[in-house]
Parts: structure tokens; C-alpha cells; sequence
């Protein structure tokens, strides 16, 4: 009895028929191959330039290409088509002029506008019928405008619930970029960034002054803003007056307020100052100094601290003036009438001075006749026998008197001359 053996006859199939088999098969059927798809270049276009819709992966025995706009191979949308024998274009209901297809099927778009972005279609025949489709897209980008911030509150207050800062205008494939005082504003408790260009403020406090600033980005373009000053008011505290002399002739008023960013005026008497040529304002308007002072300047002085949500006023302050001008004297008449009153009251008293002198010295001249009556002729000898004598000044020569009595009646003489010659016999 033979061994069995692999023998044709039995149906057997050797190893050597089988990876022959499966060598024809692999040649005959060759692996899939990639996909047909669509290359954007570039994928973010900026208005004005060319596009190049770039195929990959089509057949070898394509015999026609069709482009269409969108996702679907909607006939009403056709650009243009290509048949491979003939080397024919065909533009279709959806061609604009601005559109070149290629041998191999590549779509070119020149001068791309927003219009152009979006999705395109292709669709490929092959020599057997066999139908396939790819889609792309692009995007096309506009030279972005210089953007600004709206605020949903032109004077906010401190305290208030929230604030919306918005950049403007809203572009289609734009990032936005905020920034506060140069730096990059993150989300968090008190800031929130809401549609990719709104920010809004929680709690808001005088410390979010600013400045803000928006930036819009694309692939092809940036721009800034101009900064925002985010102006919060708040509740004005009421300010202090204090005044000082700066010179004997001068004085300083300062407005005292802890409260930064108020604007100062200066009330006198309830009416808004009116300054003049004395008077001068410090640049941030706090202190008022007045050189000289005059009588004018007396009165009420206020000083009034606002922002544009509110404002308040200082107490009163009295300026005083005091003038340092002398009295003024006596009317003249007045002091003409009392020198006149002292005067005549020398006068008298001079004549009676006179008359009382003159009866003294009457009594003396009979008395001292006697006794040289009575004295011997030697003893009257030693002197002269006829002598006079004067109590009165020499004549000619006055007295110092007042010199406002000189003044008033200078040719008035007050003085008594009284000149006596003794009585005698011989």
C-alpha cells in the first residue's frame, strides 16, 4: 500500500499554486488608495489675492472634472467644467469671470472676495463611470478696521453691579484681544470675557479707571483701539478751607479734599468767583491766593468739589479786613473854634496877670518913696534915682507857644508887655 501523497488527481492544491494565486490577485487588485480631497492655498486668503483649490488623489483615468460652489453638486450651482479628451471648459450658472480650471482639474479663484469663502465641491468621472466627490473650503480675510469700545454706561457710578465694555465691530474670523493698563485681562471673579468681544465689570470701583484698550487679530491683519479712560465717579466727601497770610498784605486759601480726580471752583458770597488781576489760581485750581488784599475782598469764600456724578461744598470762611488807615482828625472849624477858646483864655488870663502886676508895683514905688524919703542923700546916692524896670519879655522877642496856635492866627499876640518907672521926688 503507497503512502497518500498529495496528487492532483485527488483535488489536492499544492503551496506553491497558492502563493502564486495570491500574488495574480494582488497584482490585478491593487490596495485602495487615498481619497480625493481639495488643498486650499492658502487656506486664510486676505481680499485681493489668489486662490488655488489644489486636487489630490485623482484617478488616472479621470476623463472630466466639475466645481461646484457649496457642499453638494447641485447643478444650479455649477462653476465650470473640464473634459479631459477634448481639453474643453465649460463655465456653469455659478461662474463669475474670475475662475480657471487646470488639466488636472485645479480650480485657481483670482482676486478672491468675501463672496468667495466658503465651501467648494468636486466632482471627478472616471473612464468607467465611476463618480467621485471632495469638498473644501477656505476662508477668505478682510484688512481688519481699527476697532472701538462702546460702553453700555456713559457715567458709571461706584458700586454698581456690572459694566459692559463691547470692541467693535463684530468680523467674521477675528480673534479679540483686551488689555487694561498694557496687560493681558484674564477671566476671573471681577472681569469676564463673554462672546469673544465683550467684557464686562463686576463690582465696579474708582480702580478700574483704565486705560482698555481692544485689539482684533486675523490671519492676515491686526488692529488697536484707542485707548478707553474709564471715567467712575463716585460720592464727592465735602472739602476743607484753610487760609493764610502769606505776606502782611496777602492770604492764601487751599481747598482741602482727599478725593483725586474732582475738578475745584471757588464761591464768593454764593456767587461763583469772578477772579482779578490780584488774584491767582494754583493749576490744579486748590488754592486761591489774593496780592493785596483789599476792602473788596471781605466776605464768604467756599470752596466746591465735583466729579460728574456729584458735588459739595466746603463750610463758610469770613475773610475780614481790617484797614489800617489812621483816624481821621477834628473838622477844621471844630479845631479853629477851640483854639480860639484857648486863646482868648491866655488873653484873659494874661490881663489879669497885668493888672494884678501893675497894682503890686504901684504899692512898691509909693513905699519905696517913702524910704528914700526918709534916707539920707548919701545913701540914696548909690544908685540912680530915675531907674524903670520891666517884667514883661524884651520887646521885640517872643515866648515859644504851640505851634498849631502859630498856625491857625500867627499875627495873634498873646502876650502882655507891662513897663513901670518907679515913682520919686527930687
Amino acid at each position: 500500500m503507497q503512502p497518500p501523497s498529495a496528487c492532483p488527481c485527488r483535488g489536492g492544491i499544492p503551496w506553491q499554486g497558492v502563493l502564486l494565486a495570491v500574488s495574480l490577485l494582488t497584482f490585478w487588485n491593487p490596495h485602495p488608495t487615498a481619497p480625493l480631497t481639495i488643498e486650499p492655498v492658502p487656506f486664510d486668503a486676505a481680499e485681493g489675492r489668489d486662490v488655488l483649490l489644489l486636487i489630490h488623489n485623482a484617478s488616472q483615468n479621470t476623463i472630466g472634472y466639475n466645481w461646484f460652489k457649496g457642499k453638494t453638486a447641485d447643478i444650479s450651482h455649477d462653476i465650470i467644467s473640464y473634459v479631459v479628451l477634448t481639453q474643453t471648459t465649460i463655465p456653469g450658472p455659478a461662474f463669475s469671470g474670475g475662475e480657471k480650471i487646470y488639466s488636472n482639474g485645479s480650480l485657481l479663484l483670482h482676486k478672491v472676495t468675501q463672496n468667495n469663502r466658503g465651501f467648494y465641491t468636486l466632482q471627478t468621472v472616471t473612464a468607467d463611470a465611476r463618480v467621485e466627490l471632495a469638498t473644501g473650503e477656505f476662508r477668505v480675510h478682510e484688512k481688519l478696521p481699527k476697532p472701538n469700545i462702546t460702553i453700555n454706561n456713559s457715567q458709571p457710578m461706584e458700586g454698581e453691579d456690572s459694566l459692559a465694555l463691547t470692541c467693535e465691530p463684530e468680523i467674521h474670523y477675528a480673534t479679540y484681544l483686551w488689555k487694561i493698563k498694557n496687560q493681558t485681562i484674564p477671566d476671573g471673579d471681577r472681569l469676564k470675557l463673554s462672546n469673544n468681544r465683550t467684557l464686562t465689570l463686576f463690582n465696579v470701583t474708582r480702580n478700574d479707571t483704565g486705560p482698555y484698550e481692544c485689539e482684533t487679530q486675523n490671519p492676515v491683519s491686526a488692529s488697536h483701539s484707542d485707548p478707553l479712560i474709564l471715567s467712575i465717579s463716585w460720592l464727592v466727601a465735602q472739602p476743607s478751607l484753610r487760609a493764610t497770610n502769606t505776606e502782611p498784605h496777602s492770604v492764601a486759601m487751599t481747598c482741602l479734599s482727599g478725593d483725586p480726580g474732582i475738578s475745584i471752583t471757588w464761591i464768593f458770597n454764593s456767587q461763583t468767583l469772578q477772579l482779578t488781576d490780584r488774584m491767582q489760581l494754583s493749576p490744579d485750581h486748590r488754592t486761591l491766593s489774593i496780592d493785596p488784599v483789599r476792602q473788596e475782598d471781605a466776605g464768604e469764600y467756599q470752596c466746591e468739589a465735583s466729579n460728574p456724578a456729584s458735588s459739595t461744598r466746603s463750610d463758610r470762611y469770613r475773610l475780614a479786613v481790617i484797614s489800617e488807615e489812621r483816624t481821621p482828625g477834628l473838622p477844621l472849624w471844630a479845631v479853629a473854634g477851640i483854639v480860639t477858646g484857648v486863646l482868648v483864655g491866655v488873653a484873659l488870663v494874661a490881663a489879669l496877670g497885668c493888672f494884678l502886676l501893675h497894682t503890686r508895683t504901684g504899692r512898691a514905688g509909693v513905699q519905696q518913696g517913702l524910704r528914700d524919703h526918709r534916707t539920707p542923700a548919701s545913701t540914696a546916692s548909690q544908685g540912680p534915682s530915675d531907674s524903670s524896670t520891666s517884667l514883661a519879655p524884651v520887646s521885640g522877642h517872643k515866648t515859644a507857644v504851640p505851634i498849631y496856635q502859630e498856625l491857625i492866627n500867627p499875627d495873634l499876640d498873646i502876650y502882655c508887655r507891662v513897663e513901670h518907672t518907679a515913682i520919686g521926688g527930687s
